[in-house]
């Protein structure tokens, strides 16, 4: 190595040298290499040209080797690949005093060697932690698992009903074996609950059996009740229906006697006998009365009460009532109070013997229980936007109590006895006025102040006035003047007979018959104007000679009354279903008998009624 002395001009005045030793140089800078042998280094002047490089490879002697670092530094990596396929990292560096530079390459093998053993090392070491630790957390998985394993086949068995499966083992204090002890509790306290609920299904079960039995046993007494409770009503059906006919036969000689003797049928009587005649007839109209109240009761209860309705005009209906009443009350100087302005053109569709009944009985208590002097009164009120009429029947009477108005629409309830013995009565009246008004569509309610009067309100729903009424002279059903024919299936001699003198009086023709077979043999030579029928005669009933009548042609159309002492509701459903085209019950109403014959007879009989014999509808 050498280096030129200059003068201050610049002049070259000597050349200093010295010897370089490069294995000592390359020694120095290779001393930081662990594998010398495999490294590169290469030193090269200011102008590239190389001074030093390994004997196994001599460069060139074109070489430049600044140009090749050149070529290293455009690489990020410094990482060039031999032509044998091997890659090597270079680096460079300048000796600034000398102007020399160095270029070190070694392969890129050698170079990361460290790191791969480190690597290596580091691989090796994970895998044994990780070994060691999967082993180590299995063993600790194992040993927590190993109680919640043996608990799921024992909470499985549980479920199923099994509790003496083996207790799981696990260490107590550890969530696992408090875990496990709350389990073995559970299973304890449901199997007490389950011996307990055993228990109880066993009593119960026991207890169920008692039951049955005892529902058994009490249904065999309910339906031997019910069968005895249904053969009671039968009889008492019967019975009632017996005895209203036993009763009504000879109430009906009774009243149709009385009847015809004063109005004279037979002979006109004395003044004083004709009083007496009339004592006779009202006497027998309030043993009918009471028959009749019993009767209704009887078929209220079992069901059979109905109403048969028709358009009935209020002024009529009210005003024949009240006129009545008018000369009752008269007798004890009451005064009825009545406008008969107020109900004109009003039409109720109701039973028109029902609402009379209920009208007669407001008036008759309050005749009965107002004293001398006192005033009785009857209002009619339309209520236009409810279509319902009411009638007010009130009176200044001793009144009653306010805890006693629910008693007095319940059957044989009487307030006062001391009263029922002064002014009689069964107290069933008003019990069957509430029932009537139910069944016509309406009700009937009552308010009273003691010693000041009542008043008893019915209330009925108003109807649509019809145009079809039947045509009246000056308010009289007149008979017509054409002869008419009536055969009379009658088997009671005494009631045939009454039945025969009344009507034979007004003009009509009447062929009696003691049965029904008489009654086939005479239509086989005439056909009568119109039958009336009895249900119970001999040899042959009423029900099945209508039957008869009506298969025959001839017959079939001739109008037929069953008259019967039968007046429970199937009697008159037997009647009707057998042919008849009316039913009508004992004792009945010789006027009430004429004006239902004119109905189906108007315009056959020949005789003019007296003036005296005419009646209002």
């Amino acid at each position: 190595m050498h280096t030129p002395i200059v003068d201050h001009n610049g002049q070259t005045i000597a050349v200093l040298g010295s010897p370089v030793v490069f294995d000592t140089l390359i020694a120095a800078i290779s001393g930081d290499f662990s594998d010398i042998d495999s490294t590169h280094i290469y030193i090269f002047d200011r102008d590239g040209t190389a001074l030093f490089s390994p004997t196994y490879d001599p460069l060139p002697l074109d070489t430049n080797l600044r140009e090749r670092v050149s070529e290293v530094e455009t690489r990020q990596d410094h990482v060039i690949k031999t032509p044998n396929e091997v890659q090597y990292i270079i680096g460079n560096a300048e000796i600034e005093s000398l102007g020399w530079g160095v270029i070190i390459e070694q392969p890129l093998s050698d170079v990361l060697r460290p790191t791969l053993r480190v690597r290596n090392s580091a691989i090796v070491i994970i895998l044994i932690i990780s070994t060691v630790g999967l082993l180590g957390g299995f063993y600790f998985v194992n040993r927590l698992t190993q109680p919640l394993r043996e608990l799921v086949p024992a909470a499985y068995a549980l479920g199923e009903g099994h509790f003496d499966t083996p207790k799981p083992k696990a260490e107590a204090g550890t969530e696992v074996g408090i875990l496990v002890e709350a389990f073995s509790n559970m299973r304890s306290a449901i199997r007490s609950r389950e011996n307990a609920l055993r228990q109880s299904e066993a009593i119960l079960r026991e207890e169920r059996g008692q039951l049955a039995l005892r529902v058994k046993e009490r249904t065999h007494d309910l339906e031997l009740a019910n069968s005895e409770l249904a053969e009671a009503v039968k009889s008492r059906d019967e019975f009632v229906s017996t005895m209203s006919h036993e009763l009504r036969t000879p109430l009906n000689i009774i009243l149709g006697l009385s009847e015809a003797l004063a109005r004279g049928v037979y002979q006109p009587i004395p003044v004083q006998q004709k009083k007496v005649v009339e004592n006779i007839i009202s006497s027998g109209e309030t043993l009918l009365s009471m028959v009749e109240n019993v009767l209704n009761l009887a078929k209220a209860q079992s069901g059979e009460l109905v109403a048969r309705r028709e358009q009935v005009n209020l002024t009529e209906l009210c005003g024949d009532i009240v006129n009545n009443y008018k000369v009752i009350g008269a007798k004890k100087s009451i005064s009825l109070k009545y406008d008969e302005t107020k109900c004109s053109d009003i039409f109720v569709q109701i039973d028109r013997i029902q609402v009379k009944q209920i009208l007669k009985e407001l008036l008759s208590n309050a005749v009965k229980f107002t004293d001398e002097g006192g005033q009785i009164g009857v209002e009619v009120r339309q209520d236009r936007v409810e279509k319902m009429v009411r009638i007010i029947v009130w009176d200044t009477g001793i009144g009653i109590e306010a805890d006693a108005l629910d008693l007095i629409f319940k059957p044989f309830q009487q307030l006062d006895t001391r009263l029922a013995r002064e002014h009689g009565g069964t107290g069933l009246g008003l019990a069957l006025a509430k029932q009537f008004a139910l069944l016509n569509g309406g009700d009937i309610s009552a308010e009273s102040i003691p010693n000041h009067g009542s008043r008893f309100t019915l209330t009925l729903p108003v109807s649509s006035r019809s145009a079809n009424r039947q045509k009246t002279k000056n308010g009289h059903i007149m008979v017509d003047e054409k002869h008419s024919t009536i055969l009379l299936a009658e088997d009671n001699e005494l009631g045939a007979q009454t039945f025969t003198d009344y009507l034979e009086f007004y003009g009509y023709l009447v062929i009696p018959a003691r049965n029904g077979l008489e009654v086939l043999a005479f239509v086989e030579q005439e056909i009568p104007d119109l039958i009336l029928m009895d249900v119970q005669m001999p040899k042959m009933d009423g029900l099945e000679c209508m039957r008869r009548l009506r298969a025959q042609s001839s017959t079939a159309t001739v109008p037929i009354i069953a008259l019967t002492g039968m007046a429970m509701h199937k009697d008159e459903q037997q009647c009707l279903a057998a042919g008849a085209n009316e039913y009508l019950s004992k004792p009945i109403s010789l006027r009430l008998l004429q004006e239902r014959i004119e109905v189906y007879l108007g315009g056959k009989n020949d005789k003019t009624l007296p003036k005296k014999h005419e009646f209002h509808e």
